[in-house]
């Protein structure tokens, strides 16, 4: 089901590297039910990942379909699922996230995380636990 995603050229464009996967990474995947007029189909509307460490949880490859972002409750939902999960399995956990999406910023700072700093062209942004 991800692998189209995944391996996907454009999607590793955006990142500007590949996807991995680590046994300390949880991923968040956003389903649509009923697509494509199939009552019983299901498309994947996004994904994102936390890789969580003894040290903290590192928020990893927010990704939204390109026909789903001009609808923003894709991407917000992504962000509360994965933040609702750190909330009841880590609470003691600081969180990381390093992007370049001005639209991920503000979704992080909504919940709580502040910028840390810039490393190149991304902006590292922190919460403490």
């Amino acid at each position: 089901m991800m692998g189209p995603y995944l391996t996907s050229r454009d999607v590793h464009k955006e990142f500007n590297n590949l996807i991995f996967d680590d046994a300390d990474t949880v991923w968040f995947i956003l389903f649509m039910k009923g697509g494509r007029g199939v009552p019983d189909h299901e498309s994947v509307v996004g994904f994102c990942s936390a890789r969580v460490t003894e040290a903290k949880a590192e928020l990893h490859y927010d990704y939204v379909r390109e026909q789903y972002r001009e609808k923003k409750y894709s991407a917000d939902m992504l962000v509360k699922i994965r933040k609702q999960y750190l909330e009841q399995n880590h609470p003691d956990l600081p969180q990381e996230a390093a992007t370049k999406d001005k639209g991920l910023i503000e979704r992080l700072r909504v919940i709580g995380f502040k910028t840390d700093k810039k490393r190149g062209a991304f902006t590292v942004l922190r919460k403490a636990a």
